[in-house]
């Protein structure tokens, strides 16, 4: 494998895209990503986890460029260790936040501020996300205590019955401040005004030299706008329907059997393929 990959920016969701349930990467992804990375292709991560929840990852050394966390509120640069973009709700979206709060017992309220991890109300969803991602600095605390807090994003956990809800109060009756994305069967989230895993890809996108060429690849609905915004859509096999829509290649494997090497083999093993924006030349 000897194709320059020098102007190919690779960005992938992790649950459920890189990540296998599990949570372990898988061999044949790893070794695809060595091959990609010494023919001098970037890999980063586009990732619903805040940083403390990326960590685990980031310290492997898999990304070799500037990853999106908690869902577009933060640029992250693992070889420099350093944040290079960051957005924060404002007050109108806390007021929403609490409003949920007091309307849907059912669900728990996880605030995630630069520093920890609050939890407001826990329940079984919000614990067995807890355990799934590694939180290692969280706490239980009231509502109002977080409010006094600098939010970057709160997730909402509940079982899909209780979420399903939220998600339809919320289409119904618009907040008007923050964005509210669905980013799984048990999860409900609000991210600062404007802010996208699209949107961070653009900020990527002005970080970049103009000839990048940027392939994304996710699974679930949160993913979308970044699949949009890239160069090359791509998903796994168990991509939710509505995401293989809008991708221009469909992998035949899923997150459980190298999804990623799919696509890694191709971009190497491949002198062109198409993309909806323009065609990929070697």
């Amino acid at each position: 494998m000897n194709k320059d990959c020098h102007n190919i920016f690779f960005i992938t969701d992790m649950d459920g895209t890189f990540l296998p349930s599990t949570k372990i990467p898988l061999e044949i992804d790893m070794a695809a990503l060595n091959d990609f990375k010494q023919n001098g292709g970037k890999f980063a991560f586009a990732t619903g986890r805040i940083l403390q929840a990326s960590y685990k990852y980031l310290e492997m050394g898999i990304a070799n460029a500037p990853c999106v966390l908690a869902n577009g509120s933060m640029i992250y640069d693992p070889v420099k260790k350093e944040v290079l973009y960051s957005e924060n709700l404002t007050l109108n979206a806390l007021s929403a936040v609490k409003f949920i709060y007091e309307n849907f017992p059912d669900v728990s309220v996880e605030i995630n501020t630069p520093d920890e991890v609050l939890v407001c109300r826990n329940n079984a969803n919000e614990m067995k996300h807890i355990n799934t991602v590694g939180f290692k600095n969280w706490r239980e605390t009231t509502i109002e205590e977080a409010a006094k807090k600098t939010l970057v994003k709160v997730l909402f956990a509940g079982e899909k019955e209780a979420i399903d809800k939220l998600t339809e109060f919320e289409k119904l009756h618009p907040f008007g401040c923050g964005e509210f994305i669905r980013s799984s069967e048990h999860f409900f989230e609000v991210l600062p005004d404007g802010v996208s895993k699209g949107s961070a890809l653009k900020r990527l996108r002005e970080m970049s030299p103009p000839d990048t060429y940027f392939v994304a690849m996710g699974d679930f609905y949160n993913d979308s706008e970044m699949l949009k915004e890239a160069d090359f859509a791509v998903c796994p096999s168990n991509a939710e329907p509505g995401v293989k829509e809008i991708c221009d290649y469909i992998c035949a494997r899923s997150c459980e059997d190298g999804a990623a090497a799919e696509i890694i083999e191709k971009i190497i093993g491949e002198s062109r393929f198409g993309g909806k924006n323009h065609g990929f030349r070697a």
